[in-house]
């Protein structure tokens, strides 16, 4: 049984890495998009999407854990909440459990309100742009453009007079 404390002990312990590395993603990723460094975006996108499927595999590799540990400290064989697991072992495991909880807690709060804060952040942009979209559709129809003559061409000419240059 001490094997198997160890090991999920090692495996909360690279989860907790994990999960600060994604939460420090996340707080650059809210920097970015104050800033609508749209390049930088992607790049820390592909980083983050990265990260969440080494995450994925890392849980996947704690339920296993969890369920050979669940065996050797219940009798039923059912597999048993973390919550649980971490109050279990003997007492000098208790602790380092306990803080390791406590710290997951912590930084999966962050990640939520982080992720909130982005989520926000992005959508203002969105409503930005539909706007902005919009606001070129209704300019380009009621647009007049003049011809490389100087003559003064019909209304409804498009959006290249946003673009002209003046000569």
């Amino acid at each position: 049984m001490e094997k198997q404390v160890n090991e999920f002990y090692d495996y909360l312990s690279r989860l907790l890495s994990s999960y600060n590395s994604l939460g420090d993603l996340l707080s650059e990723e809210r920097q970015i998009l104050i800033k609508r460094e749209v390049n930088r975006l992607e790049e820390i996108t592909e980083e983050k999407q990265k990260l969440l499927n080494h995450i994925e595999d890392l849980e996947k590799e704690g339920y296993k854990l969890q369920q050979d540990l669940s065996c050797g400290l219940c009798k039923d064989n059912s597999v048993l909440p973390l919550r649980e697991i971490c109050n279990a072992p003997p007492s000098p495991y208790r602790d380092k459990f306990q803080d390791l909880s406590f710290n997951l807690k912590l930084i999966c709060s962050k990640i939520v309100r982080i992720n909130k804060i982005n989520a926000t952040l992005i959508k203002k942009y969105l409503d930005f742009s539909s706007f902005y979209i919009k606001k070129m559709r209704t300019l380009s129809e009621d647009t007049s453009t003049y011809s490389s003559s100087g003559k003064l061409n019909a209304a409804g000419g498009g959006i290249s007079i946003l673009f002209q240059k003046k000569v």
